[in-house]
């Protein structure tokens, strides 16, 4: 297997150390949109840029390392010799309001 470097991009993420870029080689944005499942009760995290993720988990944490532990693999398939990956996380949820 294909080692593969991640760099997060999230606001949701502000107690984890900032990762580094080497610029020096090239690297393969991917954005992941996240969204809350309220009847579920899970985050559900596809790409366009990814076909083929889907990642359901119950919390925003487990669901970016589900997404970083599946990727790798899903890649790979597509054949696209990626060795560095940047993840931006897009979250959605919606919530209702009562009139006051």
């Amino acid at each position: 297997m294909r080692k593969t470097a991640f760099h997060l991009s999230t606001a949701s993420l502000l107690d984890m150390p900032a990762a580094r870029a080497d610029f020096s080689r090239m690297t393969t944005p991917i954005r992941i949109d996240a969204r809350w499942d309220d009847e579920a009760h899970v985050w559900i995290a596809t790409s366009g840029d990814a076909p083929g993720l889907v990642v359901e988990a119950p919390s925003w944490q487990s669901m970016i390392d589900e997404v970083r532990s599946v990727l790798p693999d899903l890649l790979e398939l597509d054949a696209k010799g990626v060795r560095e990956i940047s993840l931006t996380f897009k979250a959605e949820t919606h919530l209702a309001l009562a009139a006051g």
